[in-house]
């Protein structure tokens, strides 16, 4: 008997570890730091090297949370959900210190920064054993700290609450899964894993609504993180396909919310960096 159960707990936890093997592992070594302007907001972070690995070049990734309702004060109603943006900061090759920044945004609507990241102008690529990378030489963050993010949330690696799903890669098709009784077989055209929610109402849709969400996010980042601002604090918006749309009315939108920081319309406590813009970079926009 005692073989026998032996035998069978060696069994559950062989089943245990193949699927968890399928899924996200628990982060460890996580630095998580309770906003000093803002209750409920938090930034999860860590440092690494997946991609970066010249030496003394430092890059930070993880997320910044943004609380429900933490967008109700800049006119975005219905804000029911958390936003949990992804964010992966790489710190330029020559004197960081006295380096500009930019933010880079894929388009789409809905690609993620990751494809810029690792496909155009990233500090690396991905072999082809997608299990490894190798150094850009010609990254942008030869000369400047580069900040990537995955907006608006529920793209990419950003999401409102996290979701088991499988995908059949014949048909595109993404359903909700409920593992309790076993994970299934994967192969070639059939996956599982754990992605947002899925559902097209937690989101910030529209333009106007995702200008505000950055906004926020870029006031938690810059104040909670001064020592990444640039010394003449300027930095830059960069973006391509729909950022041709994305890229304007957000630029526009920090913009406005200067003005109103400097002429005293706009008060809210810890809500009051100036974000000013040097350059907005558009790549193949789209401007229709």
């Amino acid at each position: 008997m005692v073989k026998m159960l032996s035998a069978a707990m060696g069994a559950v936890g062989l089943v245990s570890w193949v699927a968890d093997a399928q899924f996200p592992p628990t982060p460890v070594d996580v630095t998580v730091l309770d906003s000093r302007l803002e209750d409920g907001v938090r930034i999860s972070y860590k440092e690494n090297d997946l991609c970066e690995t010249t030496e003394g070049v430092r890059s930070f990734s993880g997320y910044v949370h943004l609380p429900a309702n933490a967008l109700a004060d800049l006119g975005v109603r219905n804000q029911t959900y958390e936003i949990n943006t992804f964010f992966w900061f790489f710190e330029s090759r020559k004197d960081p210190a006295n380096a500009p920044l930019s933010i880079w945004m894929n388009g789409g609507p809905g690609s993620s920064s990751m494809l810029g990241l690792l496909r155009e102008n990233g500090p690396c690529f991905i072999n082809s054993d997608s299990n490894s990378t190798y150094l850009n030489e010609w990254s942008w963050n030869n000369e400047v700290n580069m900040l990537y993010l995955d907006q608006p949330v529920q793209v990419g690696l950003s999401y409102d609450k996290l979701t088991n799903i499988t995908t059949n890669m014949d048909t595109g098709d993404l359903e909700i899964a409920d593992f309790s009784d076993g994970v299934p077989a994967q192969n070639a055209s059939f996956y599982v894993g754990t992605y947002p929610s899925q559902d097209s109402n937690l989101t910030t849709r529209g333009t106007e609504n995702s200008a505000r969400a950055l906004w926020h996010f870029a006031q938690t980042w810059f104040q909670e993180f001064p020592e990444h601002k640039p010394n003449d604090s300027r930095i830059s918006i960069a973006t391509e396909s729909y950022g041709g749309r994305y890229g304007p009315a957000f630029a526009a939108y920090f913009q406005e919310q200067n003005e109103r920081i400097e002429n005293g319309t706009w008060t809210e406590s810890g809500q009051t960096h100036l974000l000013n813009l040097d350059t907005l970079l558009i790549i193949n926009g789209c401007h229709q």
